[in-house]
């Protein structure tokens, strides 16, 4: 990937950037770092313009040279490139600031040039289908010529109305069935018939008092346009006339890094480069799959925090999500809406969950355990303790109910059994009990403390449960 910058021609590879500058000791470096246009050749060379005309990098000598040859009127490009584009013969066509419109012939090798009025007001190019040239003035009219510019004409409305007097022409985008796409400072989107003469504008915003700065114009697919303004980007489908508008949010890590959008790129993968003013290069990968993304946003409803560690499903079907940062959060499917945790008090650090009919236990690290009874919202705070039947530890890193209805614990110490609380007496430290056993199994000595972070039930009544700290015999069952 290419991008031209005001200082500068950056080469991306996928993993590093490379930038081209103007070396005054190296005559084969770029040779003007304000770069306006980029445009590749059939033969696969670069073409750049620049504030000084344009120079092409050659991929293979990885060396830039400056176009010289001459128009049939002994004329060289040395002025500001406004834009490079192409026709149906692949033939190069350059609009230059104060020089008019130049034709390279790939072919011929050969560059003619063509003087129009009011070249210093020159600001866009494209050449239509039927390889008519059309010509965006800034303030002066949308012009169109389809025989070399023997007959140079403004274009017009059927009721003889210049479209954009006052106004700067940044994109012309010619479509199929005789139709072009026009992005401007005040108009804002257009699409114009060109046998019928009739305009209809794409973008009406009546919540705006200002029209739409339209900079891009850009087709991901046949039914899809994109269209880089100053508020961001709109998507507009041809077909359904349906309307999208993607914005900077300073409190989405995931939205436009800025509003000021001016080119837009689609890649061999499907994927969108987006160019801004302020914000650099944004990337906008191609969606192979219909995953939806979660995550926090602040002032909208949203997920609490950003690192999920573990999902419990309810009775009524919500979702319940721990996070290690914001604590936990509440989720229905259906409405796609968060709620608030409705236990007050709860550590935010949330590390292991699990459902007991109408009750959920919720691990937290370093501050013990709690119940939740989501039909009475009575809850219970269960810390380490010293005597027999308490919590081992505050660390809760692992739960699991089996089908019998049994609750392990898993903690940084070891492996706890809830019993069901018909007495008081309502926790059993596994390793206190049925340390024999264990021992037998795992090969551990007796007196190190276990930290269990996976329980799992492999089969009726058969716990699993993982001891990292035993790397090689880290599976025991019991």
């Amino acid at each position: 990937m290419w991008f031209g910058t005001k200082d500068g021609l950056n080469r991306y590879d996928g993993s590093n950037f490379r930038i081209f500058k103007h070396n005054h000791s190296n005559p084969h470096s770029l040779g003007n770092n304000n770069v306006n246009s980029l445009h590749e050749n059939k033969d696969g060379k670069l073409w750049i313009g620049t504030d000084d005309g344009i120079y092409i990098y050659d991929p293979l000598t990885e060396t830039f040279s400056k176009l010289t040859c001459k128009s049939q009127d002994s004329l060289c490009i040395t002025q500001p490139i406004v834009q490079i584009t192409t026709d149906t013969q692949k033939n190069i066509w350059i609009a230059v600031e104060s020089q008019g419109v130049f034709l390279f012939d790939n072919d011929r090798q050969t560059l003619t040039h063509y003087a129009i009025p009011d070249a210093h007001l020159l600001s866009s190019i494209c050449i239509d289908q039927q390889n008519a040239v059309w010509i965006g003035y800034n303030g002066k009219g949308l012009y169109y010529t389809d025989d070399h510019f023997q007959n140079f004409r403004l274009f017009q409305t059927q009721e003889g109305k210049n479209l954009f007097t006052d106004d700067q022409i940044f994109k012309i985008f010619p479509e199929q069935h005789n139709t072009l796409y026009t992005g401007s400072a005040k108009g804002g989107l257009k699409s114009i018939n060109i046998l019928t003469r009739t305009v209809t504008d794409l973008l009406p915003d009546s919540s705006q008092t200002e029209s739409i700065f339209v900079r891009n114009i850009y087709p991901i697919d046949k039914k899809t346009l994109w269209v880089a303004t100053e508020r961001g980007i709109y998507t507009y489908n041809k077909e359904t006339r349906e309307i999208q508008h993607l914005t900077y949010n300073p409190n989405d890590d995931y939205s436009l890094s800025d509003n000021a959008i001016y080119s837009l790129y689609k890649d061999a993968e499907g994927g969108i480069w987006i160019g801004s003013y302020f914000g650099g290069i944004d990337y906008y990968p191609t969606q192979y799959a219909t995953f939806e993304k979660y995550y926090p946003i602040i002032g909208q409803n949203s997920l609490s925090g950003k690192v999920v560690r573990e999902f419990c499903e309810d009775e009524d079907g919500n979702l319940w999500i721990g996070t290690e940062d914001g604590g936990l959060n509440k989720f229905n499917p259906k409405t796609k809406e968060f709620s608030p945790c409705p236990l007050a008090g709860l550590h935010y650090n949330v590390h292991a969950l699990s459902m007991d009919n109408h009750t959920l236990w919720i691990g937290t690290y370093s501050k013990g355990l709690y119940s939740l009874d989501l039909k009475t919202r009575r809850s219970r705070h269960y810390l380490m303790g010293h005597a027999e039947n308490t919590l081992n530890d505050n660390n809760i890193y692992s739960m699991c109910r089996t089908s019998a209805g049994q609750l392990y614990i898993g903690t940084t110490t070891g492996l706890n059994l809830y019993i069901s609380p018909v007495s008081t007496k309502w926790m059993v430290s596994l390793f206190s009990t049925y340390w024999k056993t264990v021992k037998e199994i795992s090969g551990l000595p007796p007196i190190i403390p276990v930290y269990s972070n996976t329980i799992l039930e492999i089969t009726a009544g058969k716990i699993m449960f993982l001891l990292p700290e035993f790397p090689t015999d880290s599976l025991t069952t019991r």
